[in-house]
């Protein structure tokens, strides 16, 4: 199974501009994918030591693939 998480926050200027960058991508490729407010989903958060946002991590067969910042991840989505 493939996912990807994208981390944000609803105050976050950066946020706003790869969050439809990164569904359009996940659609595109027919990637899961979940949208997750570091505000609300702290422990999801802290599970993957994301200290800065927008920040994604990509999973392949339960095990993470790819974490990072959204710019640097978000072209790395197509090779999962």
């Amino acid at each position: 199974m493939k996912k990807a998480i994208y981390f944000g926050a609803t105050w976050c200027g950066q946020c706003k501009v790869f969050k439809p960058k990164f569904e359009e991508e996940c659609k595109r490729l027919g990637l899961d994918y979940e949208i997750a407010d570091v505000e609300e989903k702290e422990e999801l958060a802290a599970q993957y030591s994301v200290r800065n946002i927008p920040f994604v991590v990509a999973i392949k067969n339960e095990q993470i693939q790819v974490k990072g910042m959204a710019a640097d991840v978000i072209p790395l989505l197509e090779k999962l």
